[in-house]
């Protein structure tokens, strides 16, 4: 049966090999010669017939013929729902009567096409901490190859086997170049690890854009919506979870991007045909800036400042200092013995994160503790506002405290505090720092940040 099915291959313009069968999924022996050309008959008999344990596997790119893999069942069976609502179910029907297999977790789909590629991963699921991302379709190209049906339990490792579903070896049908991209751009709408980092990309460069002040894109985001941005690109649908379908300009059918992934309110596209970047999260207000202003956000944060957006809080409050003098009694500083009390007792979120730095402390050190508070407040003040000659608050705080009294729980604390509020990483971006070169790299990125060092010394 195996050798019949690899006979069969071979007759239909494949380069067919044979597959060790003892779990590892490897070829029995070497297969980089059958890349570019088919093995004879007498050799394909003579290892088949030889051993009917044997799996059989198809060298892809030979032949023009490519295969999509998908890693399990639930994935295939969400990808065709999903080909129907975008316009391709008919496209697909066509490949998978062609060529359709389950795998023992997945399913593969053979086609043949004048543009092929290598291995390709088309849509990841995000990793777990300490582990690779998780394949969820890849295709198989040149300089690959797929195990096929009927390839018994002996060749894979979990012991079951490949199941032909549609079609045959003969029937691989050949697709469009065009067609192809529809298909990959299916199979990339899938890809939870990219978006995610696309998400987390976006944010940081938001806020970047707010350190600088381009408030107006702040209030940009929060009012407009994407069809006044989008304007040509057709909305398809939103599914169940809130993410929007849409079409490009000259595209008849299929999907070219998608907004409010996971509720991020970003646009991610998947097409290499427009003016954005595929595989890139694009707030409106990035959207905005790149159609209308070549992506410059200066340009268009002030455009849009004169269309009225943040207007509310385009200019500062004055405040009036000169009042304030200091008598030459008061200037020498108190000793940490004689630091009134009632100045812990501040109102506000100030006095919420020092009452609980101070009841969550084994060595509670009040004066270190205020010291941190007002500088991490500082910073979260230095991001949103700003003098007219773009001065911001900028406040530096030195903790000095023999060893084991502990001084290092408050900066810890302002770790944890701003990574329970999930803003860590547009906050306090980097840690560890130990060269001058290390502090201006980081100022570079990050204009306005919460910078909570240890042992400063070092750097000194």
């Amino acid at each position: 049966m195996i050798a019949e099915a690899a006979l069969e291959a071979l007759q239909a313009g494949l380069s067919p090999i044979p597959i060790a069968p003892d779990g590892s999924k490897k070829p029995a022996g070497s297969w980089k010669r059958f890349m570019t050309e088919a093995a004879s008959e007498a050799l394909v008999r003579t290892w088949f017939e030889a051993d009917g344990d044997r799996g059989l596997a198809i060298v892809c790119g030979y032949g023009n013929v490519e295969c999509l893999d998908f890693d399990d069942r639930a994935t295939f069976d969400a990808f065709r729902e999903r080909a129907a609502k975008w316009g391709i179910g008919e496209l697909l029907a066509r490949i998978a009567d062609g060529y359709c297999e389950h795998s023992p977790n997945g399913a593969h789909l053979f086609y043949r096409c004048s543009e092929i590629a290598g291995n390709t991963k088309l849509a990841r699921k995000p990793k777990a901490p300490g582990q690779a991302a998780k394949a969820l379709i890849e295709t198989r190209g040149e300089r690959g190859y797929v195990i096929t049906a009927p390839s018994g339990g002996k060749v894979h490792e979990s012991g079951k086997p490949y199941v032909l579903e549609r079609g045959g070896f003969g029937s691989i049908v050949e697709i469009l170049p065009e067609e192809r991209a529809e298909l990959w751009a299916l199979a990339r709408s899938f890809d939870e690890e990219t978006k995610a980092r696309a998400v987390t990309q976006a944010r940081r460069a938001e806020m970047r854009v707010a350190q600088k002040g381009d408030r107006p894109g702040d209030e940009f985001n929060a009012r407009a919506s994407w069809e006044e941005i989008l304007v040509g690109w057709r909305f398809l649908y939103t599914d169940a979870s809130g993410e929007s379908y849409w079409c490009r300009p000259g595209k008849k059918r299929g999907v070219s991007a998608t907004t409010n992934y996971a509720g991020s309110g970003l646009l991610y596209v998947f097409s290499t045909s427009t003016d954005f970047e595929a595989g890139r999260g694009y707030s409106k207000f990035s959207a905005f800036a790149l159609l209308e202003h070549g992506d410059d956000y200066k340009a268009a944060a002030k455009a849009l400042q004169e269309r009225g957006y943040g207007a509310r809080t385009s200019k500062p409050v004055p405040v009036d200092l000169s009042k304030i003098r200091v008598a030459k009694s008061e200037k020498k500083a108190p000793s940490s013995t004689s630091f009134p009390e009632e100045l812990f007792d501040v109102p506000g979120m100030v006095g919420v994160m020092l009452r609980w730095i101070r009841e969550t402390s084994v060595k509670s050190q009040p004066i270190l503790a205020l010291g941190a508070v007002l500088a991490a407040l500082g910073t979260a003040v230095g991001q949103r506002a700003r003098t007219e000659d773009d001065v911001r608050s900028n406040l530096y705080v030195i903790g000095l405290a023999a060893s084991g009294m502990g001084k290092d729980r408050a900066r810890k604390a302002m770790i944890e505090l701003f990574d329970r509020a999930g803003i860590r990483e547009a906050t306090i971006p980097y840690q560890g720092m130990a060269s001058d070169a290390g502090l201006r790299n980081s100022l570079s990125d990050y204009p306005v940040q919460l910078i909570a060092t240890d042992e400063l010394g070092k750097m000194l």
